[in-house]
């Protein structure tokens, strides 16, 4: 494994708390126009993009901001029987980098995640956490998808877990709540945004 950099060599090139989002359902097209991409929407606070669409969801949105614990947080307000729904923000050439997030899973029944080096809803490395207590590393690339690593964890509904993918190079290493849980060589992906 290499090495990671150290906190002088870090640069925070992103960062997003969601306050310049309004409280509410985030907007977007679900119908068969905006399951194509046919039009271009201005883009969100953070340049925040809704990548995944089926025209099956109806015109009920995905996400919604809501306020908890006196700050925003970003909440995925619905399961969906057809496609995943995805917020994808940042440049596709970022290679090495690390993405921190505090992710909460509502129920047992839920899923919560990031995705790293993303190039489109087909071709990602994605972190799943679920409810039952299973933590997934996963790369997809098209119709394949591969799990690289599942371990198990012990979710708590009532808090935030802090969520840390850090990637140098091949390297790829996964923490929860500062334990790493997969540490591994995938020479994949090479670059995408989160």
């Amino acid at each position: 494994m290499s090495p990671l950099p150290s906190q002088t060599e870090q640069m925070r090139v992103f960062t997003d708390c969601f306050d310049e989002f309004p409280v509410g359902a985030l907007r977007f097209d679900y119908t068969a126009v905006g399951e194509y991409h046919c039009l271009d929407f201005p883009p969100l606070p953070g340049g925040w993009t809704e990548t995944t669409n089926h025209t099956s969801w109806g015109r009920l949105g995905n996400w919604q901001i809501v306020e908890d614990g006196g700050r925003k947080v970003m909440q995925q307000a619905r399961l969906r029987e057809h496609g995943m729904p995805m917020l994808a923000a940042g440049d596709v050439r970022w290679c090495d980098y690390e993405l921190r997030a505090q992710v909460r899973l509502l129920s047992r029944n839920t899923e919560a995640g990031v995705m790293v080096r993303y190039v489109n809803n087909r071709t990602h490395y994605s972190v799943r956490l679920d409810g039952a207590g299973r933590a997934r590393l996963i790369r997809r690339e098209h119709e394949l998808k591969t799990v690289l690593a599942e371990a198990q964890w012990q979710p708590d509904f009532e808090r935030y877990h802090e969520l840390r993918v850090a990637l140098a190079g091949r390297s790829v290493r996964v923490l929860l709540d500062g334990k790493a849980v997969f540490e591994l060589e995938d020479a994949g992906l090479g670059a995408g945004r989160i």
